[in-house]
């Protein structure tokens, strides 16, 4: 009664007998019951209609895709040390080295094609490892350095490799100063 009087208040201030007829009328409650009925209904058909559809989607696979991970600046990095090291050795032939650049020059469709046969055979998305907080259900890593020759080369053998080649490559402070004293003695 409290919320008649209340609309019939609110159409007072419209000012018009119609409105107030009208709201009157709308404040039925075999109105009102048949409203809140249509919203039920339409709610229940909606939610049928998402669980369907999320069941469906299940059912055929649709949003229960596996992720990987993939270092691939990782595996950048090793095949950019090796081919340091082994361009910077003193005993490395012309011939060898031509054949690092020929490597270099196709290493990106290699990997490239890596990744894609890895993701064929798991049917799962690959991300890069640096992208994904908290633990992948699979890393590829290891497969893909094996299909690019690079199993059993972890970055840290793959720096040290490098390292030692620039060493043997370059002079330290006492092969100068001795290069030095002896070309003052000439």
């Amino acid at each position: 009664m409290t919320e008649l009087s209340d609309m019939k208040g609110s159409s007072e201030i419209a000012g018009s007998d119609e409105a107030q007829e009208g709201l009157a009328e709308a404040a039925t409650g075999t109105e009102r019951k048949g409203l809140i009925a249509t919203a039920l209904v339409a709610g229940a058909v909606s939610l049928v209609v998402a669980l369907a559809t999320v069941g469906g989607m299940t059912a055929a696979g649709v949003g229960k895709s596996k992720i990987a991970t993939l270092d691939i600046s990782g595996i950048v990095e090793i095949e950019q040390m090796r081919m340091t090291a082994l361009m910077m050795r003193k005993e490395t032939t012309e011939d060898e080295r031509m054949r690092a650049m020929s490597r270099v020059k196709g290493f990106g469709a290699s990997l490239s094609n890596a990744i894609t046969e890895l993701q064929a055979s798991c049917k799962c998305v690959i991300v890069t490892r640096n992208a994904v907080i908290g633990q992948p259900d699979l890393d590829l890593t290891e497969a893909a350095k094996a299909k690019l020759g690079l199993e059993g080369i972890d970055i840290e053998q793959a720096r040290a490799s490098a390292e030692q080649a620039l060493d043997r490559r370059i002079p330290n402070a006492d092969e100068l100063s001795r290069r030095a004293q002896e070309m003052v003695k000439r």
